[in-house]
């Protein structure tokens, strides 16, 4: 802590009456002027001709403190105590000396003599704070320097040190109050006070490092570093729109730097704020600075708000800027598929992935995009890539991965992922580990068990939330459900098209349906789960289904759950389905359900799987971008042989997809009850 200076006396209006008063006067001239050596010169000629003057020894021990010899000075100070007992200034520079001898009872006490001589001396208190603040005494050393700050008003100094004082105490409001006073009052200290934020921050203290800054930015409305941090800070709050104002008024200190307007972009969107951090991402692209980065970031953003030429436009712009932009070729590689441009999309992935060959996420592009087109073998290899990001792997095990190696009895633990839907898929693969040497243990999602249980009797399951682990055994080795298509590869011919996963039985159903005997009795599913990334394009409402339950020749049976289930409420009692969302308990009594229907019409959902997996005919209405398990073309798929697809041509309009579902259902009525269809 910095002390204030000491006080000379001042000795230039005091006539020259004698030659001792001659020197006295041009020694405190040279002090002023900062000429301490020839001061001393005078000073001691005076005090040969009066050695017992208070003030010349008073001065003489004020020059050989400035110069470093505080023990003469002590010794010439405390003289001048002696002979002018009353002259606080004098006990103060003692005090001072003392101190800087590291003799601090002595100098504490000095300060207090000096205190009780002059209660309104404020460098006393200003002193004497800071020794007790040095020694630990937070609480009186605050009570000393909130007294300084009333009789030294316009010293930034004494607000500085109170601020920190109170940063100390834990006052972090009082202290930002004063420390930014200290800012304004002295500029010179913007950077000690910037700097105590600082601190703050390193010590992961960020509302309290927020209240300096923002005091500071009050100061001095044009310092970038105190609205810089100010933002970064509110953002990582969770606070994105408090941080756009001081990310605006970076722009306005350095409207030529591209970052300023980046890093507005990146906090407006993150406010919600999409339009405005578009333009901030495209002011960044037209200063002299900006490189691939801001490309690539617009690119993001018009990515997710659908522009798609726009987004391809950027990320073709940031690859022109940085060749070697691995991520803009993956994303530039998701627009293009997005747009059925195959060959474009493929060569942007494998163009990420020579650059980098680790990039998980364009081996898991160029996966999907493979597997889309039916290149089963590479696209299942690449798809293994996916286990590096948590949405895909979110459980943890201490064991190895299996690579199809023998185990000779050890066990194996296969965890279901993804959803509901996909374990029903690819449970098929466990057949294949029917004569496996090993103890196989299957985690699946909560309601599979039962069923699964039924069809691969050589495997144990186990039921647990999704994403939760596992962990009641140690395991010699795990797998993912989904990995044995690339596991197994190697040893199986038939492992890409291995049949349907599950078998039907000749039990009679537990609960038998109301059906009809002259009717197609058709369930229907419109809607999947809310949370699927492509829910509003592969989702449906009930209301677009009107033409099917119209039909007379259909009795149909809603297996949609969930809030869409509702939308039975709107539909007109004469055409409403019969609802067994409340009888769906677990996908045993759903696969039980399923087995009494004549046919399943549904969007792309788990159940779905679970209608295909007992050889239930399956009419499929997909969106015009299906998942890659549909592929992108064709009516027929190899997972499920009594499926149809039926594929919209643009997002939401389900018309005609519906009328071709409508003359199916017609058709296989008339099948199955021998009917004559006449054309029209």
């Amino acid at each position: 802590m910095r002390r204030l200076p000491n006080k000379s006396v001042n000795l230039r209006n005091h006539a020259p009456s004698s030659n001792f008063q001659t020197l006295l006067v041009n020694a405190a001239a040279l002090v002023e002027a900062g000429k301490d050596n020839e001061a001393e010169r005078l000073l001691r000629q005076a005090l040969a001709i009066n050695p017992h003057s208070p003030v010349c020894n008073a001065m003489l021990g004020e020059v050989l403190a400035a110069l470093g010899r505080h023990d003469e000075a002590v010794s010439l100070l405390s003289v001048a105590a002696v002979y002018e007992p009353a002259n606080e200034l004098t006990r103060y520079n003692l005090a001072n000396s003392y101190r800087a001898l590291g003799r601090t009872g002595e100098a504490e006490q000095m300060y207090r003599t000096a205190i009780r001589q002059s209660p309104h001396f404020g460098a006393a208190y200003f002193n004497l704070a800071s020794l007790l603040r040095e020694s630990g005494m937070t609480t009186e050393a605050i009570n000393h320097l909130e007294t300084a700050a009333k009789l030294l008003p316009a010293s930034g100094l004494v607000k500085y040190h109170l601020g920190t004082s109170y940063c100390d105490a834990g006052r972090f409001s009082e202290a930002a109050q004063q420390l930014g006073n200290a800012a304004r009052v002295d500029q010179s200290l913007l950077q000690p006070v910037l700097q105590t934020a600082a601190t703050l921050l390193d010590q992961q203290k960020q509302p309290e490092a927020l209240l300096i800054f923002q005091a500071v930015v009050a100061a001095h409305p044009g310092c970038a570093e105190a609205h810089s941090n100010s933002a970064i800070i509110l953002h990582s709050l969770g606070r994105p729109l408090d941080a756009v104002p001081h990310h605006n008024a970076l722009c306005a200190l350095h409207p030529e730097l591209a970052e300023c307007w980046q890093n507005l972009a990146i906090t407006q969107w993150a406010a919600g704020n999409k339009s405005e951090a578009v333009s901030a991402w495209r002011e960044a692209t037209c200063r002299k600075d900006c490189n691939d980065s801001a490309w690539f970031q617009l690119g993001n953003a018009l990515r997710q708000m659908g522009e798609t030429q726009g987004s391809i436009s950027a990320y073709k712009r940031a690859i022109e800027l940085q060749p070697e932009n691995a991520d803009a070729y993956t994303n530039l590689g998701v627009e293009m598929l997005s747009l059925g441009c195959y060959a474009e999309a493929e060569q942007a992935q494998r163009e990420a992935i020579r650059l980098v060959p680790t990039h998980d996420a364009a081996h898991t592009n160029l996966a999907i995009l493979l597997l889309t087109r039916g290149e089963m073998k590479e696209g299942f290899k690449h798809y293994e890539h996916r286990l590096a990001f948590p949405k895909y792997n979110p459980r943890a095990y201490n064991s190895h991965h299996w690579q199809g190696e023998p185990l000779h009895g050890r066990s194996l633990l296969i965890w279901g992922e993804q959803g509901l839907g996909d374990q029903i898929q690819f449970s098929r693969y466990l057949k294949l580990l029917q004569h496996a040497d090993c103890e196989i243990v299957v985690q699946c999602n909560k309601g599979l068990g039962k069923l699964f249980k039924n069809w691969y009797p050589h495997c144990s399951f186990v039921e647990c939330d999704k994403g939760e682990p596992y962990n009641g055994h140690s395991w010699y080795r795990q797998a993912s459900l989904m990995s044995l298509p690339h596991i197994l590869s190697e040893s199986c011919n038939d492992i890409l098209v291995p049949g349907i996963p599950g078998v039907t039985w000749d039990l009679p159903p537990r609960q038998k349906l109301p059906l009809s005997s002259s009717k197609l009795n058709v369930g229907i599913v419109w809607a999947g789960s809310p949370h699927h990334f492509n829910d509003a394009n592969r989702s449906m409402s009930l209301r677009a289904l009107t033409p099917l339950l119209q039909l007379s020749s259909v009795k149909c049976f809603s297996f949609q759950k969930g809030d869409a289930a509702l939308q039975l409420n709107d539909i007109e009692e004469d055409y409403r389905p019969f609802d067994l969302g409340h009888l769906l308990e677990d996908w045993y009594s759903t696969s039980d359900f399923l087995r009494q229907m004549d046919l399943l019409v549904s969007v792309d959902t788990s159940v779905v799987h679970m209608a295909g997996s007992i050889g239930l005919p399956v009419i499929l209405m997909l969106p015009p971008l299906p998942d890659w398990r549909w592929r992108n073309h064709g009516d027929t798929t190899n997972w499920y042989p009594e499926m149809r697809l039926l594929r919209a041509q643009q997002n939401g309009d389900w018309r005609l997809v519906v009328e071709a579902a409508r003359g199916m259902i017609t058709e296989l009525h008339a099948a199955k009850f021998h009917q004559l269809i006449v054309a029209a």
